[in-house]
């Protein structure tokens, strides 16, 4: 059900890059000179995909939706279940992730951020 591509498994990559369709980046920098960019990707399936892109490309969460509910793969480290009308999983994400900026972005400059879905 769930579809993990990295880059190291080639043939399926060559065969994502061609169908998938890039819906947003974020660029951010780890040094000056290093430019790096989360992306989200919706595949040919309609699942989406979080992308790290640095020297690699690493799926961070790949996401379905069915008519129950949306089942979050964490780059295979662990399956969130999420069925309509519970608290969401994403939202309390971002609310951690958010708590942890706070506390670590320290003097650090936004990302460039684009919008490619119309």
């Amino acid at each position: 059900m769930f579809k993990l591509y990295n880059r190291e498994d080639e043939d399926n990559l060559k065969d994502v890059i061609m169908t998938t369709e890039i819906i947003f980046q974020a660029e951010f920098d780890n040094f000056p000179d290093k430019k790096y960019k989360i992306e989200v990707r919706r595949l040919p399936d309609y699942d989406l995909q979080l992308v790290l892109c640095t020297e690699t490309e690493t799926v961070l969460l790949t996401a379905t939706r069915d008519q129950w509910g949306a089942y979050l793969d964490l780059g295979g480290k662990a399956l969130i279940s999420q069925e309509d009308h519970t608290r969401s999983f994403l939202s309390a994400l971002i609310t951690g992730l958010g708590v942890m900026k706070d506390h670590m972005d320290g003097d650090t400059l936004e990302p460039t951020v684009t919008l490619i879905e119309d």
